[in-house]
């Protein structure tokens, strides 16, 4: 990436690698024949094709012919299959120490899966407030600790969130074809995956291309110009090498919100489609107002996913390519913010790795050796167009409709080398040490035009919003953008040990040392236990501590814009501003420490009941500091934003689940249902993003290659993180039902090897008028949500 040279001191600096040209990066990584880092322990075993509990489907025609038969196995079977995120070796599910889901492939088809968040919304102990946030569109919680960045997202145990914490969109450039299954664990996992590994880490397990065998072709067309299609090939090309190509792309043009929510949206009804009025500011009264270009409605949406697997032996090369494009208009009110094409925020992130293992004495001993590069880049186009940046700083007497712009990059590297050796029968251990580098530019404040990756940022002439004005003396108060830099590497070990000495206990114990050049030295410890004190039994517990890198994008971001301050008699005597959001670049890093209990009961293979609980404590947590009437590059601004490490965060809670399986003659019958009860405070109030009350449950259907899935989320009122009312209370936003459907019929045509399937899916099935939690002040309190959708498809496999 070619950067500025105007570096704030101290900061490292301008380097010379673009994040476009990660194709000679790929190259390179594919010389050294080694992939993963960190994140390669979560990789299944070459031998592995399992899938796992809770995956209950099944019929004659099921769509798969490889892996596992799920429905031909009892819970127990299942329960023993292996999984590999929660601990740095394969092990049973039953017996992982930490709260762990999977998600089948056969469970992904049959309730209609279409990306990685609406597979969230259903795990117990997740909360997804949808078009909460205008950067990164929806707000994750788990268990009640909010963050996009909070977690770790990977494919087949590579990280494929950005390496350096930024927080971003997890829609449909995150699908879920050709995927084995999805792992998902909660709590702590930094004593595994060192930093970021916060509230949970979630690994998509890709097939390869023996596993994915033949072509499959998706295409589908619903409401609101909506489609949805995926790619997946897989082939065999020689012995032991194997080749899997993966692709989706999605565009909507998205609901005319004012259509289905008229009172929230009637100042764009009224005002600005009529007379291109806007508000001058939050901060500001009602009735200052500002003159705005009047455009058609615009926020469609576009993502894209591009995948690539190459298995040789005990080698594999992979690489991975996302992008996703939506409105930066999201949740605001429109009095603040326009809903136009324009007002778009777009990023990018490639993944490539390369990885060997090799394996002696009878398989003991195993060497896993990993290389692998990431890359994250928002789009040079990337707007806002709302009161913070004077609407995209359009000039009502020229038109002129240029500003607003956003950009950022990063690139990183990570190396690891882990060796496990099973000293007996009942004792495992794993060594790993693993070294990365990052480097990057961080999200900029607003710019007047576009960012150009290819020259130094001090050539191009950016300057702070509000800055272009000369004073009665005739000189330029433009005040030149600062543009900052980070680079730092980081050194990590860690250890885990696994013991089962009986065939009733398992045993786990480790820790992480981890070494930033930025930020110091963290310990992550962890132990756990998992018991079954007679058949069908299982009782799991679990200490973790984690820690949360402060991102740069936290640290270094910054935004608001100024305006000319004036004399008695009109002169323009220099510069302030009503708000600025400032860098703090002396962040540390959160720490957190939880303790869990999980209990579960199979009765006779046909229901199981389970229930846990858990602790978290958070400390150092970064949260906003606001102070008043402070300078901001000289010039006086009113309210001051920076982030600060300070006060405490607890969360507790405790969900039940029963999950049962019939299957009278030709059909199966899986119903299920689980209730969590969740709370906590931060910084002495209560937790925000936060339903107190969650019940989900769902009723799946099979009967010979027809299904039927009917999904339900029902949760309390929600809080929200900033709004207040008049006794200084956080506003809430009302509870929600929602009711989901997907119904598909597989081989309606089926031909030697070619068959056909159809599909459709309705989301919010009973149309409901609901809302999710914002993030800001001038957004509303709780976001509308998407009325009811309705999408169909044909699926082709050969």
């Amino acid at each position: 990436m070619r950067l500025g040279t105007n570096a704030t001191p101290g900061v490292a600096p301008p380097v010379q690698v673009s994040c476009r040209k990660l194709g000679l990066l790929l190259s390179a990584a594919a010389l050294v024949w080694a992939g993963g880092g960190g994140s390669a322990l979560a990789e299944a075993p070459a031998s592995s094709k399992s899938d796992a509990f809770p995956a209950l489907w099944g019929d004659e025609d099921r769509s798969s012919e490889k892996g596992v038969d799920l429905f031909s196995k009892s819970f127990d079977e299942l329960l023993q299959l292996e999984i590999v995120t929660s601990t740095a070796g394969p092990q049973e599910s039953r017996m992982a120490p930490s709260t762990v889901h999977v998600i089948t492939e056969e469970m992904i088809q049959r309730r209609g899966y279409a990306n990685l968040a609406d597979l969230l919304e259903d795990i117990p102990q997740i909360e997804i407030q949808r078009k909460a946030i205008a950067e990164f569109r929806d707000m994750v919680t788990f268990r009640g600790l909010a963050g996009n960045n909070r977690f770790i997202v990977m494919r087949d145990g590579y990280r494929i969130n950005d390496a350096a914490g930024s927080p971003h969109s997890m829609g449909h450039n995150y699908p879920l074809a050709n995927v084995a299954r999805v792992e998902v664990v909660l709590g702590p996992a930094s004593a595994i995956y060192g930093a970021d590994a916060f509230t949970g880490v979630v690994n998509i397990i890709s097939k390869n291309g023996e596993e994915a065998e033949g072509i499959k072709v998706t295409g589908s067309y619903g409401r609101f110009n909506t489609t949805e299609n995926t790619l997946e090939a897989g082939v065999k090309l020689f012995d032991d090498v194997s080749l899997a190509l993966t692709g989706s792309f999605y565009y909507s043009d998205e609901p005319f919100l004012p259509d289905f929510y008229p009172d929230e949206f009637s100042w764009y009804t009224n005002q600005y489609r009529k007379d291109g009025k806007a508000r001058a500011s939050p901060f500001a009264p009602p009735e200052a107002t500002v003159d705005v270009p009047i455009k058609p409605w615009g926020p469609s949406t576009l993502a894209y996913f591009a995948g690539a697997r190459l298995d040789a032996g005990d080698f594999r090369v992979g690489y991975d390519r996302l992008y996703d494009s939506y409105t930066s208009s999201g949740g605001v009110r429109p009095e603040f913010s326009l809903y136009i094409d324009e007002a778009k925020w777009a990023y990018t992130i490639q993944s490539a790795y390369a990885r060997h293992e090799l394996r002696k004495l009878d398989d003991r001993l195993r060497l896993l050796s990993s290389i692998s590069v990431s890359t994250y880049e928002v789009a040079p186009e990337s707007r806002f167009a709302n009161s913070f940046c004077e609407y995209g700083g359009y000039n009502a007497s020229t038109g002129d409709f240029s500003g607003g712009f956003k950009y950022q990059e990063d690139l990183a590297w990570l190396a690891e080398e882990r060796l496990s050796y099973d000293f007996a029968r009942w004792l495992s251990g794993s060594l790993g040490v693993t070294y990365q580098d990052v480097m990057g530019q961080p999200k900029s404040a607003d710019l007047y035009q576009q960012y150009d990756p290819d020259v130094p940022a001090g050539l191009q002439g950016h300057v702070y919003p509000g800055t272009r004005v000369t004073d009665a003396e005739g000189n330029d108060l433009s005040v030149p953008t600062d543009f900052y830099y980070f680079r730092y590497q980081n050194l990590g070990t860690y250890l885990e040990l696994q013991s089962s000495p009986w065939d009733w206990l398992s045993l786990t114990a480790g820790g992480r040392l981890d070494y930033n050049t930025r930020w110091g030295t963290n310990m992550a410890p962890r132990a756990g236990l998992a018991v079954t004190p007679w058949e069908g039994m299982w009782v799991k517990a679990l200490y973790g501590e984690a820690f949360l890198a402060p991102s740069p994008y936290y640290a270094f971001n910054h935004f608001g814009s100024f305006y000319p301050a004036t004399d008695d008699d009109g002169n323009v005597t220099g510069l302030q501003s009503a708000f600025w959001r400032v860098p703090n670049p002396d962040l540390e890093p959160e720490k957190l420490r939880t303790v869990e209990v999980n209990v579960s009961q199979n009765f006779q293979d046909m229901i199981v009941v389970g229930a846990n609980g858990y602790y978290t404590w958070v400390r150092d947590l970064i949260s906003v500091n606001e102070n008043h009437d402070e300078l901001f590059q000289g010039w006086p601004v009113a309210t001051v934003q920076r982030l600060v490490n300070r006060g405490e965060a607890s969360a507790y809670g405790a969900t039940g689940r029963v999950e049962g399986i019939w299957r009278p003659a030709d059909f199966t019958v899986n119903p299920w249902v689980s209730y969590t009860w969740s709370d906590g405070e931060v910084a002495g109030e209560p937790l925000p993003f936060n339903a107190t009350h969650t019940v989900k449950g769902g009723l799946d259907l099979a009967w010979k290659g027809l299904s039927l899935s009917t999904r339900v989320i029902n949760r309390s009122e929600s809080l929200h993180p900033v709004q207040r009312d008049d006794k200084g209370n956080a506003l809430a936003v009302p509870g929600s039902t929602v009711l989901n459907l997907h119904l598909r019929y597989s081989r309606i045509v089926a031909i030697d090897r070619f068959r056909v399937s159809a599909w459709v899916r309705f989301q919010n099935l009973l149309d409901s008028r609901y809302e999710h939690v914002t993030n800001e002040s001038d957004q509303f309190t709780g976001a509308p949500q998407d009325p009811l959708r309705v999408i169909g498809g044909l699926e082709l496999q050969y």
